[in-house]
């Protein structure tokens, strides 16, 4: 039995690597993409699974150890072996795109490999029942091949615990990103040296829980880093594959906060769209602060025992009456005050009034617009560098009053009722350039590039009209007008060093 890789050519594995291989915790990855979105216009990587870049990855690690390692036994080799193979197994549909809303549910792949192979499920990976099939209707059988003690070894290697493999999984440059660069690359066209892989794989070693590199492969270190850098930046600026990001996490994140088991960790990648696209709509509440007509200052510890004292806050700062009849809700724990206004919701906190907001999001339409290539349009995508404000832009509530007030202006500005504004925002960190700090064995170091520290907004128009299908455009004045507003919403929060990047420059890159 051999497996033929695109990348790798003819490979072939120890027996126990194949039956792991045949597990429904490894074959669910067949089902699970490489990349965040099925990308409508990249279209080489659209496809790449998870299973392909694991078995790629074990494939790396059984070159390393039997270059490296040779003083050690078949069963000490087949442990980083193994520990490559499931590195992913934790992941879940559509990989970061879900990880990124679900990390603080304690939803993290690379510290539940064992929990999952030994089906102990907590927060984030928690089942609705012990029993609970993983993949076509079969149970998780990894550790029926596996020792327990097997498991935990191969555990702490891919959770950063072992100091003899952890790095060559996990590390600025390690098996699993190499792989992940050049097949990406591969299955993209964009050219490289195709000895790069396995040159570093050879080249590289871990010891001391230190990565170490002989200097022959310099000059593979350097393909890779540049290799990355045209990876990311299509992945990460083409306004298509931006608008599908919007769109899968906007759906995402309204089903998840509506209610959190909903969706499931282990889902493949179809699983999840065919259950979003049966979705009832889903009504929301979404916080939006009003404005105050005088300024006004009050202490919560004061007002929060008199409804008069509420009742003076609103009439002389915001112009609200507060009937005689309406009760308030104190909250001392989280210092809120609620109560209502003729059916409108309020909530009085330290130091603003916010208004409830009830709507509603149409999953099923959303998610089938995203499935059939309508996807919003790209107004713009900015870019800065002031990190401390990817909550305002993470954080749904924050994100929907940002777009509640850019909304609001551009009506004001231009009089357009039909453009609702929609935001994104990816944070690079260290994901288009990744600074490499080389350590050879002679003790030399070598630094090559430098390190991104920034973050993307995307800015879609999310009506119908003027998307991907119906193509409508802004004219030229207009969009221009738009942007400026919207950049006018964010300098009053501080945000005042936003770049518009060129739409569709990322593909120069590649040339």
């Amino acid at each position: 039995m051999y497996i033929y890789d695109c990348l790798y050519g003819e490979m072939d594995f120890d027996k126990i690597v194949y039956q792991c291989m045949l597990t429904p915790e490894m074959q669910r990855l067949r089902e699970v993409r490489l990349g965040n979105i099925n990308s409508l216009f990249l279209t080489g990587s659209a496809n790449i699974n998870r299973f392909e870049h694991s078995v790629g990855t074990a494939y790396l690690a059984k070159i390393n150890v039997e270059y490296n390692n040779k003083q050690l036994t078949k069963q000490e080799k087949n442990k980083l072996i193994l520990a490559a193979l499931f590195h992913d197994i934790a992941n879940g549909p559509f990989g970061h795109s879900y990880e990124y809303l679900c990390e603080k549910q304690g939803f993290n792949p690379e510290k539940n490999i064992g929990s999952v192979i030994n089906c102990i499920f907590e927060g984030a990976y928690k089942k609705s029942a012990s029993l609970e099939t993983i993949y076509f209707g079969q149970y998780n059988q990894i550790g029926r091949i596996l020792k327990k003690e097997e498991v935990k070894e191969i555990d702490n290697i891919v959770a950063g615990k072992d100091k003899q493999f952890s790095k060559l999984i996990s590390d600025v440059i390690d098996l699993d990103n190499i792989d992940n660069v050049f097949r990406m690359a591969y299955h993209m066209g964009i050219s490289f040296a195709k000895q790069a892989p396995i040159e570093l794989a050879q080249g590289m070693m871990c010891e001391k829980n230190e990565i170490y590199f002989k200097e022959n492969v310099l000059p593979y270190l350097y393909e890779w880093y540049y290799t990355r850098i045209k990876v990311y930046k299509m992945l990460l600026y083409n306004p298509q594959d931006f608008a599908a990001k919007c769109m899968l996490s906007e759906i995402m994140e309204v089903v998840l906060k509506n209610n959190p088991t909903r969706i499931k960790w282990y889902y493949t990648d179809y699983q999840l769209v065919s259950l979003l696209k049966d979705m009832e709509e889903i009504w929301t509440n979404q916080l939006v602060e009003v404005k105050k007509e005088k300024d006004i200052n009050w202490n919560f510890e004061e007002i929060q025992e008199s409804k008069e004292h509420v009742a003076r806050i609103l009439k002389e700062g915001y112009g609200l009456e507060l009937g005689k009849k309406e009760e308030i809700e104190v909250n001392k724990v989280s210092k809120k005050i609620g109560f209502a206004i003729y059916n409108t919701e309020y909530e009085l906190t330290e130091s603003k009034l916010l208004k409830v907001k009830k709507g509603s999001v149409n999953v099923t339409n959303i998610v089938t617009r995203m499935m059939t290539g309508d996807l919003y349009g790209c107004l713009a995508i900015m870019r800065t560098k002031k990190l401390e404000y990817s909550e305002s832009f993470l954080d749904m509530s924050s994100r929907c009053e940002l777009e509640e007030q850019c909304n609001n202006a551009i009506y004001e500005e231009i009089g357009n009722k039909d453009i609702t504004i929609a935001f994104h925002a990816i944070v690079d960190r260290s994901k288009t350039k990744r600074q490499l700090n080389i350590k050879y064995l002679t003790g030399e170091e070598v630094q090559i590039g430098e390190s991104t520290r920034e973050m993307l907004i995307g800015v879609f128009i999310k009506n119908p009209k003027y998307g991907l299908s119906k193509g409508k455009k802004l004219g030229v004045d207009k969009r221009k007008k738009c942007i400026q507003t919207i950049c006018a919403v964010f300098g009053k929060i501080g945000l005042d060093d936003l770049e518009n990047v060129k739409l569709y420059d990322e593909v120069k890159e590649i040339e």
